[in-house]
């Protein structure tokens, strides 16, 4: 599968150059253009601002990139509230809606022992984001992660999040209806498309 660097590079007919604007870096590296913005206002990735646009050194995005990719969330708790603050802004803009997250959701996820990088932060809010019914993701949004915070889960947190919505979406299909109006109403509940609602329940047959 190409990566966002071959995206980079199968778009530009050039050599990268050593500067990269917020729009180049995101394309360069996969991270969001608002989380990049956020890195540089918080200091974690420097930038220099030339005329309107931030530049980004492309040695120190790929350091940044080499340091954080592969760390774990559990060495990184105190990062949490802020990337998820940054992630669910990035997930407001894309649902057209406002959305926020409580300190007691934050303070959850910060005790779980996260088997992974940010990917699985953003893969449980997103999924949080979906399930709410208002505005504000609370910590009985979240999916159920771990029976002890304190211990690593041997289940796999991508099969505990898949287990979960479908758990949601065979709840949201019984409340409307198995039927396709019903099916239709309860996609549009959930925020996904008909076809993907019938995609995740074929999946899960046997």
């Amino acid at each position: 599968m190409p990566s966002p660097r071959d995206d980079y590079h199968n778009a530009s007919s050039s050599i990268p150059r050593v500067g990269l604007t917020i729009e180049e870096a995101a394309l360069y590296s996969g991270i969001g253009q608002s989380t990049l913005r956020e890195l540089v206002n918080w200091g974690k990735v420097p930038g220099l601002m030339v005329g309107r646009k931030i530049i980004i050194h492309i040695n120190i995005l790929d350091f940044f990139m080499r340091v954080n990719q592969g760390r774990n969330l559990r060495d990184r708790a105190e990062d949490i509230p802020e990337l998820s603050k940054v992630i669910i802004q990035e997930m407001a803009a894309k649902m057209k809606r406002p959305l926020s997250i409580t300190s007691e959701a934050v303070m959850s996820l910060q005790r779980y022992h996260w088997p992974g990088n940010v990917r699985e932060l953003r893969n449980v809010l997103e999924l949080s984001a979906f399930m709410t019914s208002g505005e504000t993701i609370e910590e009985s949004d979240l999916p159920p992660l771990a029976q002890d915070p304190e211990e690593p889960d041997p289940v796999p947190l991508k099969e505990r999040i898949r287990a979960y919505e479908l758990q949601e979406i065979r709840r949201t299909v019984q409340r409307y209806g198995d039927t396709t109006e019903g099916k239709c109403l309860a996609a549009k509940a959930l925020g996904i498309s008909l076809s993907t609602l019938y995609r995740k329940l074929d999946a899960s047959l046997p």
